[in-house]
């Protein structure tokens, strides 16, 4: 009977053990998703996480990820070798993005100085189309009259040639 419950506490250990090692590779491929979301992010944002007034750590990559803050606390191998990389990433991807409210701050002001600037540069565009298409359309309206007057006249012209008599002229002869 002994040996029926080892056995049987054995399997149980095994079944807990393989549930917990499959547990932690999907939390280990979450928080790497993240990880690739998060460059992503900063990446779209020209090197500003737009999130966490543009502050980021272990928490807030923990939290994206839909683990708890004391995720990375524990003390066993997979999980130390996990905040190891970790705190690698965070340490790789804060000297690539702009943190802090004020850093933050002087980056969107500059971008906002730089998009005024374009906006502008569009105006100013836009207002020279609107005196060239001015200037066309006056010269369009200045030929459509001519044409006109030309037309006129030379239905004039044509009336005149019609109630002329037409001559034949005999060539001259050749000596």
């Amino acid at each position: 009977m002994s040996t029926d419950r080892s056995i049987g506490k054995r399997r149980i250990a095994q079944a807990g053990a393989a549930y917990a090692k499959e547990k932690h590779l999907e939390s280990k491929i979450s928080v790497q998703q993240m990880m690739r979301k998060i460059e992503g992010e900063i990446d779209a944002n020209g090197g500003i996480y737009p999130y966490n007034d543009g502050k980021l750590n272990a928490d807030e990559l923990l939290e994206r990820s839909g683990k708890s803050a004391a995720y990375l606390q524990k003390n066993t191998p997979k999980i130390r070798a996990l905040r190891d990389e970790v705190n690698a990433w965070i340490e790789r991807v804060k000297g690539q993005i702009a943190s802090g409210a004020p850093s933050v701050r002087r980056e969107v002001n500059a971008r906002v100085k730089l998009a005024n600037k374009q906006i502008d540069e569009i105006r100013q565009a836009y207002s020279e189309s609107e005196l060239q298409l001015t200037r066309v359309t006056a010269e369009l309206a200045d030929a459509t009259r001519k044409i006109g007057e030309l037309e006129k006249k030379n239905t004039e012209l044509l009336k005149q040639l019609a109630s002329k008599t037409v001559v034949t002229l005999k060539p001259e002869q050749q000596k």
